[in-house]
């Protein structure tokens, strides 16, 4: 069933205007995090890169523990008190991170657990977030809804660093962290502003089940689906294999390309250019040529541009040229890609079930990251690094063969694929 009703301007609603509006300040204001808390751990605590690595994992660990008990509890509770709640939180805990460093107080174990708590905030709001959405948009609307959103956050990863470096060169990490403080602040106020309601807890009055029934309800829906089915098996085995580029690309530049530090981070800083072009023209791309077509089209690019990486030869401005290539093209169909998914799942997944969805998919997409990174340090160690390359360009195949063996190419509008589409 496809809709041939005008679509409402998105420009017109009100209430994704000011959620757009937060979300865009406080992507802007993580990433300025990003930069400045190492910063702040090697120059105030000495931190040395074991360190450092520690508290990358106390940020990720509340992701592989809890997505599928927030994503339960976001089917019991509105989606936006949550947001609010964990906007607050990681506010609060990023200017304590603050103060302890202009203070001399800052201390390795007190960053550690703050991180890990930052990281139980982010879990929440993001389970919600991608839960939230439809509430404030229409169906019709998802696609230019999760397209805006890929903007902020493509203009976020391009400003966001450069920002961040300006910022600390002349405020010095803490007070550029105070920055970030009030980004989530700012989120805090535009999540109040909103007056379209909460959607009501469509499980109120069914009885309460164990917690792991429930999280298996939310498996079982991703597994009966077709199209969810899909979509978690391409994000799971793209995320697995493209961590053979994420964790080679830095030595195999500057070890054998000879490329220095500035030019790769230049070089992989215009992936971000790729991924904003994809979400300005996705929705147009959608009602060219179709939202399973371009779908498809979009993660077929994102997977094969990483083969330019390994080609990469000759002097280091014409090694620099295809890995920027590479980025670029791949930024382009990843960001593609990511809208037409997340886009599917708000369709397809049962309103009471959403969270829970959400959740497994996440849970999917976070659990092959470790699990790619280690299999790519012992594929690197025994064949070496640019062959290590080649078999994860070669593995990001099969993102793009799973799609083009479903019935997500066939899709000409997501609703076709929601449950309006099969009760016709």
């Amino acid at each position: 069933m496809t809709t041939t009703e005008t679509t409402p301007s998105i420009w017109r609603n009100r209430d994704f205007l000011w959620f757009w509006g937060g979300e865009s300040v406080s992507m802007i204001g993580t990433q300025i995090t990003t930069f400045a808390v190492p910063v702040l751990a090697i120059t105030a605590l000495g931190a040395d890169a074991g360190q450092l690595s520690l508290l990358r994992t106390m940020e990720f660990l509340p992701f592989l523990f809890l997505t599928l008990p927030v994503g339960l509890w976001v089917d019991r509770h509105p989606a936006r008190p949550a947001m609010i709640a964990a906007n607050l939180v990681r506010g609060v805990l990023i200017a304590l991170i603050a103060v302890a460093g202009l203070t001399g107080l800052l201390h390795l174990s007190w960053l550690s657990i703050a991180l890990l708590l930052i990281g139980t905030g982010t879990v929440v709001f993001d389970v919600a977030y991608l839960s939230y959405l439809p509430t404030v948009v229409t169906k019709d609307q998802l696609v230019d809804g999760n397209s805006k959103l890929s903007v902020s956050y493509s203009v976020s990863e391009v400003a966001g660093p450069g920002v961040a470096g300006g910022l600390v060169q002349v405020l010095t990490a803490p007070v550029t962290l105070i920055v970030d403080a009030f980004s989530y602040l700012f989120s805090v106020f535009s999540l109040r502003t909103i007056r379209t309601p909460d959607r009501p807890p469509v499980e109120a009055d069914e009885p309460r089940v164990g917690l792991r029934r429930q999280i298996g309800e939310g498996v079982a829906v991703v597994g009966r689906d077709p199209f969810l089915r899909t979509i978690c098996l391409e994000s799971f085995t793209f995320n697995f294999f493209v961590q053979f580029g994420e964790t080679l690309v830095t030595l195999y530049a500057l070890s054998q390309l000879g490329l220095s530090p500035g030019l790769l981070g230049l070089c992989i800083s215009v992936g971000s250019v790729g991924g904003l072009a994809g979400a300005v023209i996705a929705p147009r791309v959608v009602r060219r040529f179709g939202f399973g077509p371009s779908f498809v089209a979009g993660t077929a690019i994102g997977c094969v541009a990483p083969v330019l990486v390994p080609l990469a030869h000759g002097s280091t401005l014409t090694a620099g040229a295809l890995i920027a290539t590479s980025y670029l093209l791949a930024g382009f169909g990843v960001t593609i890609s990511v809208i037409g998914s997340v886009t599917l799942r708000q369709t397809v997944a049962p309103p009471n079930l959403l969270g829970r969805v959400n959740a497994v998919m996440r849970l999917a997409s976070y659990a092959a990251i470790p699990l790619g990174s280690v299999v790519t340090g012992v594929v690197a160690t025994t064949v070496g690094v640019r062959n290590g390359l080649f078999i994860g360009v070669a593995g990001l195949l099969l993102p793009t063969l799973i799609l083009l063996f479903s019935p997500v190419l066939r899709l000409k509008d997501p609703l076709d694929a929601g449950p309006e589409a099969h009760n016709t």
